[in-house]
Parts: C-alpha cells; structure tokens; sequence
C-alpha cells in the first residue's frame, strides 16, 4: 500500500461490491463516523446479516462487517488488519511529539507484542488492589456520597472518572486534573475527521490540533523526566518508567508519553459513559437496582447488560486492510477502514433473546462467544484495560448503592457521540442519591429512550 493512501483517512475512490446506503462517499463516510450510533440503527441495520456492508453501497473507502464468524476473521487476524499509521493522522515526521499516538492500542506486529508485554504489570492483580483503594478515596470526595444533593451526572461521572485515571495512571492528584481535560480534548479532535480534511495551516482545524499535540507531548515528557529516579510506585507512570523489556532496555521517554496518552484517551471517556448509561438502568427500574443492591453477581450482570444495550464504543475503532482479503465470499480492497459493527452484534436477536430489552436477568444463563459479545474487542488485541475499567464501574456503583436510593430528576434523555467514537449520555442530567427513600420508578422513560437511540440527539 502506498504512502500517499495510507496518509488519507480514507479513499473514497475505492470501489466494492458491497449492498450499503446510496449517497456521496466522503458525506457518507463523515456522517457515519460522527453519528455511528445513530447511522447503525438507521442505514446499516437494514442489511441484516450480510457479512460486509459499506457505509455507501459500492464503495470500498469504509466498510463494516458483520457477524461472529467475520469478527473472528478480523479479530484474530492482525496482520491483514492493521490498526492505522500515524501516517494517516498528518503528525510531521522527526518532531518529538511525531510519536504521540504511538500506543499498544495503535502499534502492529512485533512493536505491538512487545508493548503488550511491558504493560502486562500496569493490570497486575496487586496493581489493581491498590487501584481498587484509589477508587473507593476519591468517591468518597465526589457527590455521589453527599446523599440528597442533585447534581449534574454526566459532569460528575467526568470528575471523578478523571480523578481515577490521573492518580492511578500518573500518581496525580485533583489539582492536575487540567491535564486530563487536555487529553481528553485531544481526543475528541484527533477522531474528528474535520480536522484531518484540510491539514494546513496554523489557524485551520488541523494547526490547532497539532499545537496541543505538542502541549500535551511536552506536558507528558516533563512528567517522566521528574518520575524517572523516583522509586517504584504502584501507579501506571512509576511502572512504565522501571519495565524493562526481555534485553533489560528500559522503555524510552517516548514509548512512555504514547502508552499514557493512550490509557488516559481510551479509559476515561468509555468508562464515564459506561457508569452513566448503568446508573440510568439503576435509576429508572426499582426491581433492578433492588436486585443489584442485594447481589455483587447481578450487579455484574447489570454492567454487561449495559455495555450489550449500548455499548460505548458502538464500532470498533478502524482497522486498515493491508491486502484484499475474502471476508464471507466479498473482496474487501485494501486501502479500506474496516469497523466491526460491535452495537448491531450485541442486538443480535439470533443470539440475545428481545434484543432491544434491558434485561440482566437474561446473564445467568447467556453465554456467548468473545465474537458475539465483546466491548473490550476480542482476540491478542482485547483492550488491556478491560479489567481496570470493569474494576473501577463496580466499586464505584457498589458505592452509590450503598449511599442510598439513585434517583433520575431529568425526564428525558439523550446521546451524543464524543469524539466520534463514544456513546455518551448527554448532559445536563440531573440525579440526586436519596438516602434510603423509595427512588420514584422511571422504567418508562429508560423504555423510551432504549427504543429512540436511533432519534438524532
């Protein structure tokens, strides 16, 4: 594949013989990536099981496949579906932040296994105790432990989640949360294809992005230059600064920057919006939050249900097809970015029962494959921090329910996508933790809202 493609962020001059909606390829293809809950439910659903589906029928610059036996395909073959360059996101080669996006989640083939490696202590099971304590202090700051007081969810499900991930990851405090918010800002542009659709000039989209890239780059660097004779700590940044790979190289300032910019993007968007969307479920059905108060395994079973219902991330992140490939008897062409349709599988009704239904009851006996079921991906990619996020989801629920009574004070409810990638409950929304008291029922409004996602918001 050649340089000049792989820089694009896509190709609409690809063709394929692929069923999909009719319309313009790079309209089709902005719509889609900004509004992927929305397009699934409403363009991409109607083709059924068709293993390959294009966001514009024909067209090969994006397609989404479908099906537990094409997720495997893609899931498990990492050499003909790579995760994108950097190339593709227009960072200028030799500058020191050209490296920032260079993470486990975006690195292929033997970089990508040796950087598994080097992180495999950040997830340790003594790691994620110490974790476990981090989460339980910062909740008890937080107002979801001021019982009685109403308050904005989503924004304090953003504060505390950002407290999280900063002490643990970087041993910060919530003095540094500044930081975090520059991270997160620099996700939401960098999966903005509006600002890569015109990648010149310094007051254009794309000069601004670049300028926090090197904010955030710098920022990062002088963190670990300060940590690096520090002795070990238990949190992320100490870790990374002490791994030494199977030669005893210490991992370099850069690889560092990379794999934190990437934790600190990937974890703290998909998990806020993870607890929002359960404590909505919580919220609005007195039998369930009775049942999860009363049961750690069906409070486990309500945080599955959720990320089933709508999973945060509803399409994977984009995989390049390095080389045509057969995918259920259709020639993807390479050059393509591929998704998986992970929101359409997880409303499979051939593998969930009433699909559309919020039901955590249905986990005691669900048992499907990492195909058919997987928010964290699946295969030798599976998100390393599936167990930090689902650790951090159930203490800090486990919490609220031993506070008090979740009770939802905004009737109507909305999603926006964040960044282009994240399914988010859309502020203001106001709770309040009632101690004690009878939380009104609001399963009508949770019934509703399931049953609109596809109702631009």
């Amino acid at each position: 594949m050649g340089a000049d493609r792989d820089a694009r962020l896509f190709d609409p001059r690809l063709r394929a013989d692929v069923p999909g909606p009719h319309g313009i390829p790079v309209v089709n293809n902005i719509r889609f990536w900004s509004r992927q809950l929305d397009y699934s439910r409403t363009r991409l659903a109607q083709y059924g099981d068709r293993p390959v589906v294009g966001v514009t029928g024909g067209n090969g610059s994006m397609v989404v496949v479908r099906g537990s036996e094409a997720a495997r395909q893609v899931l498990t073959d990492n050499t003909t579906f790579e995760h994108p360059s950097n190339s593709m996101l227009g960072l200028p080669p030799g500058r020191p932040y050209s490296t920032l996006f260079d993470a486990t989640a975006t690195l292929n083939g033997a970089r990508n296994v040796r950087s598994r490696k080097l992180l495999m202590p950040v997830m340790h099971r003594s790691a994620l105790k110490e974790y476990d304590e981090v989460f339980a202090e910062n909740f008890a700051r937080s107002r979801f432990a001021r019982p009685g007081e109403p308050f904005d969810l989503v924004a304090e499900l953003d504060r505390l989640t950002n407290a999280n991930m900063l002490t643990c990851l970087i041993g910060l405090g919530p003095q540094d949360a500044p930081l975090g918010e520059r991270v997160t800002r620099l996700l939401h542009l960098t999966m903005d294809p509006r600002v890569f659709l015109f990648k010149r000039g310094q007051r254009t989209p794309y000069g601004r992005w670049l300028e926090l890239v090197a904010s955030v780059h710098q920022e990062l660097s002088e963190l670990i230059d300060r940590n690096r004779d520090k002795p070990p700590k238990v949190d992320a940044l100490s870790i990374l600064c002490h791994a030494t790979d199977e030669d005893g190289r210490l991992m370099s300032t850069a690889e560092i920057v990379g794999e934190l910019n990437g934790m600190l993007a990937s974890g703290y968007l998909t998990t806020s919006a993870s607890m929002g969307w359960a404590l909505i479920a919580l919220a609005g059905s007195s039998s369930v939050r009775e049942a999860a108060r009363g049961s750690d395994e069906y409070l486990e079973a309500v945080i599955k249900e959720t990320q089933r219902v709508i999973p945060t991330v509803p399409m994977s992140l984009p995989r390049r097809v390095v080389s045509t490939v057969d995918i259920g008897g259709t020639d993807v062409p390479a050059g393509a970015l591929l998704f998986l349709a992970t929101y359409l599988e997880h409303h499979n009704a051939d593998v969930f029962d009433r699909p559309d239904e919020f039901r955590p009851e249905r986990w005691a006996d669900a048992r499907p494959t990492p195909f058919e079921f997987f928010p964290f991906g699946a295969g030798a990619r599976r998100c390393l921090g599936a167990a930090f996020a689902d650790l951090q989801m159930r203490t800090t629920l486990r919490q609220i329910l031993q506070t008090g009574v979740p009770e939802l004070l905004t009737a109507r409810l909305k999603h926006h996508m964040v960044g282009g990638v994240v399914a988010a409950p859309k502020g203001p929304l106001l709770i309040r933790i009632a101690p004690g008291a009878a939380a009104r029922d609001s399963s009508d409004v949770l019934t509703r809202f399931w049953n609109s996602l596809a109702v631009s918001s």
